[in-house]
């Protein structure tokens, strides 16, 4: 399909999208032993009056977030050293029911009212620096990538910014640090 420009934007997926154009797009292996990109979510689904999680909860031994519907993801980053892309799924269910263990100590409205619908491991899209992937590839004409693990906490500013180059073809000052350029194959 013909177009002047493609905007990457594919998670944990994107290196090899991005290789398809023969650019460089480095993010920590979800696959590999020790990886930290594997991460486990139990997910809630909410019973009839319960209470809505309205916000994200991050405490050091609970991440909560909502989701539509009166859903809600749980997190915890200390399970994600027990979890990779080869859990067995009975020893996922029983670090879901960790989760939902622990959501009940912090947010029992929420918990109290949800049932545990299931866990599963996902592979969260992590840049090797920690850091966002904004921006044109020096090696693909008309590629633009935008790979972030801070999704939910800087999709709408990311979004500004990354409309505004490409509509007016301006760079972004503040997204500089954040350019693909600073990999090196």
């Amino acid at each position: 399909m013909p177009a002047d420009v493609a905007v990457c934007c594919a998670g944990w997926r994107t290196p090899p999208v991005a290789a398809l154009a023969a650019a460089y797009v480095p993010l920590v292996p979800g696959d590999a032993p020790g990886s930290e990109a594997p991460t486990l979510l139990a997910h809630l689904e909410p019973a009839a009056g319960g209470p809505p999680l309205t916000r994200m909860v991050l405490t050091p031994r609970l991440h909560a977030r909502p989701l539509a519907g009166g859903r809600v993801y749980l997190e915890a980053l200390d399970l994600n050293d027990e979890v990779d892309q080869h859990t067995p799924a009975d020893r996922v269910a029983a670090l879901a029911r960790e989760l939902l263990a622990r959501a009940h100590d912090m947010l029992p409205a929420v918990a109290d009212t949800a049932r545990l619908a299931g866990g599963r491991v996902c592979t969260r899209p992590m840049p090797p620096d920690d850091n966002s992937i904004v921006g044109w590839n020096a090696e693909a004409e008309g590629l633009y990538t935008v790979v972030t693990h801070s999704g939910m906490t800087l999709s709408l500013r990311l979004g500004e910014l990354v409309a505004g180059e490409l509509l007016t073809g301006r760079e972004a000052p503040e997204l500089e640090p954040y350019r693909p350029s600073r990999f090196v194959r």
